[in-house]
């Protein structure tokens, strides 16, 4: 089947569109920092049309899926781990450990 039969039902967005969209969502995005990440390679997919760059819709999606965390009821909780890092949180860089410790009152 021929990829570009419905190109409505995923379409492809400029740079300047792409950060558009995203700041839409919530996720504040300049056209520069879309040049940027993908230059480091740690935005959105991106593709090229000619030469310009180009983001598909789906894959903006899934970028802002992946920058979300889940919901958590303190600041004390740690967040999810994005895609290609690892979150640590079974010790401080002093060494203590972060185990919950019972509050203090009255003191």
């Amino acid at each position: 089947m021929n990829q570009l039969a419905s190109p409505s039902a995923d379409p492809l967005l400029s740079r300047k569109e792409a950060a558009r969209y995203l700041t839409d969502l919530g996720l504040t995005t300049a056209p520069q920092t879309l040049a940027r990440k993908f230059h480091e390679g740690s935005g959105p997919l991106c593709t090229h049309l000619g030469e310009r760059a180009m983001y598909r819709k789906s894959h903006l999606d899934a970028y802002y899926a992946d920058q979300l965390s889940a919901p958590r009821k303190s600041s004390s909780e740690p967040r999810k781990a994005r895609a290609g890092e690892s979150v640590s949180v079974s010790s401080r860089l002093d060494g203590s450990d972060l185990s919950v410790r019972p509050r203090r009152t009255g003191v």
